[in-house]
């Protein structure tokens, strides 16, 4: 708390002597007052806090389709966009349709590398019949050839959603471009072509993108030695009513200033926060960052109190007479106007002069 005292020097005094002749038209005033303004304040007990850091909230797109001219047709146009943006991407149904035929996605432990045709065996096999498992289809989930199982299984997750699939007999063939593994049971779709829209040839037509489970934000070197894995952090996002909380995970190396991601234009070390809640829509989202520092509060003066003099550092205190008297102290840290003190006699509650 801060408090003013007004302290009287003088009194306005008029006076005028005996036999004081006034000239006509003039009058002589004497004016003595003058009146010196007196500030202090109370030391406190402050926490000491970090400045917020500014992060820009990324998600690489986890979901990609691009165009291609499926077999048959001469131009790729867009026939079917079952998913909007915003919503989630299902498993085991199309997301999207070029020149009439489809592209699943699935949630297949390994990402597919050739067309899948009866008969086959391998690991890519193995992961397309247990994906076709998990979806609720009648497929041995433990098999690692392409049976009449799996054949059967993929013609009727075709016809499921109106369209008749590969290969002769319906279901014998997978091709590569028709199936796109799905990594997230999350995802949300950010980006997909409109329907009758002629697209040129690998061009991304579909795109999904995880939740954002992780912020990293870049703090300068003296602040980075506050932080910790384990130290909590507060988001703040705009267009989010509630603040979001997240563990720090990692703090790196410093670095150098480059230029080419938020928060890396200036050198320091990046920090890696863990989000307790996962969140959507919010790519591209400029967030405040705010850490919770796990340290015991310390001394606090107005930084205006504090004086120098010859290289060293103080403050003046008034004792129980109302005298104030020199205390020497040290400045750990400054932060939003206050001075906290690493050391020195001040303690809290202490009167401290701030002027004159």
């Amino acid at each position: 708390m801060i408090t003013v005292t007004i302290v009287s020097i003088g009194l306005l005094a008029v006076a005028f002597c005996a036999g004081y002749t006034l000239q006509a038209g003039q009058r002589q005033i004497a004016d003595n007052a003058v009146a010196e303004i007196e500030v202090s304040a109370s030391a406190v007990d402050r926490t000491p806090s970090l400045p917020p850091s500014i992060a820009t909230l990324q998600s690489s797109p986890d979901v990609v389709v691009s165009s291609w001219i499926p077999e048959g047709a001469q131009r790729a146009v867009i026939t079917d966009v079952p998913i909007q943006v915003a919503n989630a991407v299902p498993n085991a149904q199309p997301l999207i349709a070029v020149s009439g035929t489809p592209v699943f996605g699935l949630e297949i432990s390994l990402q597919p590398y050739r067309d899948m045709r009866l008969g086959m065996s391998g690991p890519d096999i193995a992961g397309l019949n247990a994906a076709l498992s998990k979806a609720g289809y009648a497929v041995d989930a433990n098999a690692e050839k392409f049976d009449t199982g799996t054949q059967e299984a993929i013609a009727q997750m075709f016809q499921k959603f109106g369209y008749i699939a590969p290969g002769d007999p319906a279901g014998a063939t997978l091709p590569l471009a028709q199936i796109v593994r799905l990594t997230s049971t999350e995802s949300i779709v950010s980006k997909v072509s409109s329907k009758g829209a002629e697209v040129s040839i690998g061009s991304p037509i579909f795109e999904a993108v995880s939740p954002v489970s992780e912020v990293t934000v870049r703090v300068d070197v003296v602040s980075s030695e506050e932080l910790s894995n384990g130290t909590v952090a507060t988001i703040d996002i705009p267009g989010l009513s509630d603040s979001q909380r997240g563990t720090v995970v990692d703090v790196s190396e410093f670095r150098e200033a480059d230029g080419t991601e938020s928060g890396s234009d200036f050198p320091g070390k990046d920090v890696r926060i863990r989000l307790d809640v996962p969140l959507t829509g919010v790519t591209g989202a400029v967030a405040s960052v705010k850490f919770s520092l796990d340290s015991e509060p310390k001394v606090a003066v107005p930084l205006i109190a504090i004086r120098s003099d010859s290289g060293s550092e103080y403050v003046e205190r008034r004792d129980t007479s109302g005298e104030y008297k020199r205390v020497d102290v040290e400045v750990s840290s400054e932060e939003s106007g206050w001075a906290l003190l690493a050391s020195g006699s001040i303690a809290a509650g202490d009167t401290v002069r701030i002027t004159p």
